[in-house]
């Protein structure tokens, strides 16, 4: 009994979408990260659509598009988001929050 008692924490915890998890609208054509609402502001993302990130508190919603790159790009999934290089530009690992495919598109030129 102990040994439950002691697992339900863990267990109750792993139902909540972290901080950098996808996070997508029914139909999935397009992808964001849970975020604080905060961060999501300060970046000009989207973050109007409610309960994407399941049993988060009311600060964390689904950021969709964030800026990055000091602001010459945003954030996109590589895998859903092939509008990035049908257009002529690229993507640039490390300015995103999330997984690795989650990454700045940046447009040609830049």
């Amino acid at each position: 009994m102990k040994f439950s008692i002691l697992v339900l924490p863990i267990y109750i915890g792993l139902s909540k979408a972290a901080i950098g998890d996808l996070c997508t609208p029914d139909g999935g054509i397009t992808v964001g990260t849970c975020e604080l609402t905060s961060w999501c502001s300060d970046n000009k993302g989207y973050d109007k659509i409610s309960n994407l990130c399941p049993n988060d508190p009311d600060d964390v919603k689904c950021c969709f598009s964030p800026l990055c790159y000091h602001g010459q790009g945003s954030c996109e999934d590589k895998a859903t988001f092939t509008q990035c290089v049908k257009l002529g530009g690229h993507y640039l690992a490390g300015y995103c929050p999330g997984p690795t495919d989650y990454q700045c598109c940046l447009g040609p030129g830049t």
